[in-house]
């Protein structure tokens, strides 16, 4: 009995002198929050697409049943039309049905961020963009691009298109 607890004395002193000894710091986990119960809307930032000059015409309307083939560079919006834009392109809205074009104050789409209607024919600068987002109740998106109206000073965004029609074209 005196041996054991002179090999316990022993056994803790010596775990005490390693512990003094090393001077190690005590690690203690962190904990990782859950995920939360509500999904939310993540804005992915945009690829920059690499401008290239293009001699061939571009149609209004979009093929049924075409698809883009994606380069490294190229932005992918999935179920919505190939961009025929970009950023510093002098563009207007496209001569299609003859309803004016929803300008909304983000890249989403909901009735409460409209804030202007502008006319078929209605020049703009682009600004900003793209940015994809999903239609509601539905599997396609639209692609976003922020606009400034010279005449006006108006500022938004507009979607470049659906599946059918595009809604926004490059001046030549």
């Amino acid at each position: 009995m005196k041996n054991l607890r002179l090999r316990i004395t022993i056994a803790i002193l010596t775990l005490f002198l390693l512990v003094l000894a090393c001077n190690t710091s005590v690690l203690v986990p962190t904990a990782v929050p859950l995920p939360s119960a509500t999904p939310t809307w993540t804005l992915i930032p945009p690829a920059t697409p690499t401008p290239q000059a293009t001699e061939t015409p571009e149609p209004t309307e979009v093929e049924p049943g075409a698809t883009a083939v994606p380069t490294e560079e190229a932005f992918v919006c999935p179920g919505a039309p190939t961009t025929r834009v970009a950023v510093g392109d002098a563009a207007r809205v496209t001569f299609t049905n003859g309803l004016p074009l929803r300008v909304r104050s983000t890249p989403l789409v909901n009735n409460s961020n409209i804030v202007a209607q502008i006319a078929e024919g209605t020049g703009f600068t682009i600004t900003d963009g793209p940015r994809c987002a999903p239609i509601p109740n539905s599997d396609n998106s639209f692609v976003f691009w922020e606009i400034l109206v010279e005449s006006t000073g108006l500022t938004g965004w507009v979607a470049e298109g659906d599946n059918t029609t595009y809604f926004v074209e490059k001046l030549p």
